[in-house]
């Protein structure tokens, strides 16, 4: 075997049916274990996506809101901030929690808590969960391994949709749009504030409809200053009449009763008119008798005497009259200072419903200006938020080969281990031959015993096997 003649065939031929019991255990042996662990071994499947990243920017955008809409990564690799924020404990969390994979991820006690078993279920997520990027080109590759082909998909779909979700959600924390939303807020409560002031305060005030309610008022206002006019000219009327009455009662004049109207005239005055006018008649007729007769005439006498009781029945009837009169100008009086205070109570409450008008004004003044407002806001945080969502936060995701369902398994891979399983066993077992007949301790061949012994071999006996010796 050794020397410059090499290992002919025949030497090959030889070793290998000589071992060829141990050949075929260790072959079959090696490919029967490899069958069996193919078999055994439960399929891993891998569904994989592909995202490319392109920067954008909006400088219209910024330089109109003010507002940040994203980092400048010029200076750094920005794909690989891109590839952090997909390792990102909350992307990997929200995918864990969406698709319910606490269970299938972590198998601890469950006595554990959620805290620790959400840890653990993370780092075996890591586990089958890898990123590639490309050189020289702005793509990121997804993989995700998983016993489930269908659950591979998922998560794969389920990583790029909270990762988009995140990243808008890390660019909304830019103080410019914070701000924004903060005075959006803050003007939404002024405003809710302002109508609940306003619908309680015009229910309060019943100033349901102010230009009625104020025309009502300035009528009944009017209505009675014009009763009032009335009543006082009645009332001013009636007095001077009763003065010039009490002035003739206490002087003991003749007894006239001014009639400034024939209407509505009591029977009083009527009876009084007719006394003054028998009075004057008597009068009259006394002085024709003195023109004949003396005052001490019987029929002079006589009319002095009629004259007289005519002039007693005037003064009780004119006592009686003024008695009526005062009571009536009394009325007059309690008329005039009853439309006096019902008056002042209108222009009280004229005075209070101008206040409360100009305060329901100024209200609804305010809520037009912060409705303004809030609608200049509200557009304002809806272009920014657009404008964020266009860009996401000046990197913009496209989505180049989406997840599918894997159809075969990574691994194993049945048909290439079963050929790797042959190639190693022929190796294994032709090696193991081969090294056992060389590190034998016998011959095997007459050219070992010449080129050991430097002799030529006379005779040589291959098998002792089959000879029977002499006893």
């Amino acid at each position: 075997m050794t020397g410059d003649k090499g290992l002919p065939l025949r030497y090959f031929l030889y070793v290998v049916f000589k071992h060829k019991q141990m050949i075929a255990v260790l072959f079959f042996s090696i490919v029967l274990t490899v069958l069996v662990g193919n078999l055994l071994m439960k399929p891993v499947y891998q569904s994989s996506a592909k995202i490319l990243l392109e920067k954008q920017r909006d400088d219209e955008k910024a330089l109109l809101f003010q507002m940040n809409l994203g980092t400048d990564y010029s200076q750094y690799n920005w794909v690989n901030a891109e590839v952090e924020i997909l390792r990102s404990r909350p992307v990997v969390e929200r995918v864990i929690r969406q698709l319910h994979l606490m269970e299938q991820l972590e198998t601890t006690d469950a006595g554990s808590n959620d805290s620790l078993r959400l840890n653990r279920a993370i780092e075996k997520f890591f586990g089958s969960y890898v990123l590639e990027t490309t050189k020289d080109a702005p793509v990121i590759t997804i993989r995700f391994n998983s016993s489930s082909p269908v659950l591979a998909a998922r998560v794969v779909e389920a990583i790029i949709e909270n990762y988009k979700k995140y990243r808008q959600e890390l660019v909304a924390k830019s103080t410019q749009f914070q701000f924004v939303n903060r005075q959006l807020e803050q003007v939404r409560r002024e405003l809710q504030e302002l109508e609940n002031k306003a619908v309680n305060y015009t229910a309060t005030s019943g100033l349901a409809m102010p230009e009625e309610y104020g025309k009502i008022l300035y009528e009944k206002l009017a209505d009675y200053e014009k009763q009032l006019t009335q009543v006082r000219a009645n009332r001013i009327a009636l007095q001077t009449r009763l003065n010039m009455l009490k002035r003739q009662l206490s002087d003991s004049t003749s007894v006239t009763i001014p009639v400034t109207h024939n209407k509505d005239v009591p029977s009083e005055v009527e009876y009084i008119v007719k006394l003054r006018t028998k009075l004057l008649d008597l009068q009259l007729k006394r002085e024709k008798l003195l023109e004949k007769f003396t005052p001490e005439y019987v029929e002079v006498r006589d009319v002095e005497k009629e004259i007289a009781t005519v002039q007693e029945k005037l003064r009780e009837s004119a006592s009686k009259y003024l008695t009526s009169q005062e009571t009536e100008l009394r009325a007059l009086y309690s008329q005039e200072q009853v439309l006096e205070k019902n008056i002042a109570d209108i222009q009280e409450e004229i005075r209070k419903f101008v206040q409360e008008r100009h305060q329901i004004q100024q209200i609804s003044r305010q809520i037009k200006e912060k409705q303004e407002l809030y609608s200049v806001l509200r557009k304002q945080a809806e272009e920014m938020r657009i404008s964020l969502a266009k860009a996401e936060g000046g990197v913009l995701i496209k989505v180049i080969s989406p997840p599918v369902v894997p159809v075969d398994p990574i691994r194993p891979r049945r048909k290439l281990n079963v050929i790797l399983s042959v190639v190693l066993a022929l190796i294994v077992s032709l090696g193991s031959a081969f090294a056992s007949e060389y590190f034998r301790k016998t011959f095997s061949s007459v050219e070992e015993v010449e080129n050991l012994l430097g002799v030529p071999v006379l005779a040589s006996i291959h098998d002792f096997r089959d000879v029977k010796l002499l006893e």
